[in-house]
């Protein structure tokens, strides 16, 4: 072999090496959002709170850095202190009793949900339940004696977006409004 089949395997080598070099640096940095979210997590959750609460990333927050939110019947800022007096809520079904578990098992049961997942969505329900809605509801205001129905609307809606946007047109002069 000359040296001119030396060059070309040693070319070879080197651009495959800077192809997956740089393949590889690329898919890492793609994952530097979700790294980081998986990082402030793990973060809060370390947040001991007695064993009488729970810190989380979205949730209740001291000028910025998130606080225990404690359990019923304890209180305090690391959930520690007994509020009293304490009642059983046996109406309740809140499935705290599984906590140890999932914490356990955290690597296995440990979710990461991007902020635009499943962000647009829409209503499925045909119109007629909407009307059958509207029915009982005006009932119930007419059993009850709180509202005045006649001549009212209830719009129905999914989103932060649409009952504003639909509610545009009646700040509009009245004989404009078709419903």
């Amino acid at each position: 072999m000359g040296y001119l089949s030396y060059s070309i395997i040693v070319n070879i080598i080197l651009c495959a090496t800077l192809i997956c070099l740089k393949w590889t640096n690329k898919s890492a940095s793609d994952l530097s959002w979700a790294k980081k979210a998986a990082e402030e997590a793990e973060v809060v959750a370390s947040i001991p709170c007695s064993g009488h609460g729970l810190a989380f990333l979205d949730g209740v927050s001291d000028d910025g850095n998130p606080v225990c939110e404690c359990y019923a019947c304890f209180t305090g800022y690391s959930c520690s202190s007994v509020s009293l007096p304490c009642l059983a809520d046996a109406d309740d079904g809140n499935p705290l009793f599984l906590e140890p578990f999932w914490m356990k098992h955290r690597e296995n049961s440990s979710v990461l949900v991007s902020g635009w997942h499943r962000l647009g969505y829409s209503y499925p329900v045909e119109p007629e339940i909407s009307i059958v809605l509207q029915k009982y509801i005006f009932k119930v205001h007419e059993l009850v004696g709180n509202a005045v129905t006649e001549g009212r609307h209830i719009v129905f809606g999914t989103g932060s977006t649409q009952l504003p946007l639909f509610r545009l047109p009646t700040f509009s002069l009245p004989s404009l409004i078709t419903l």
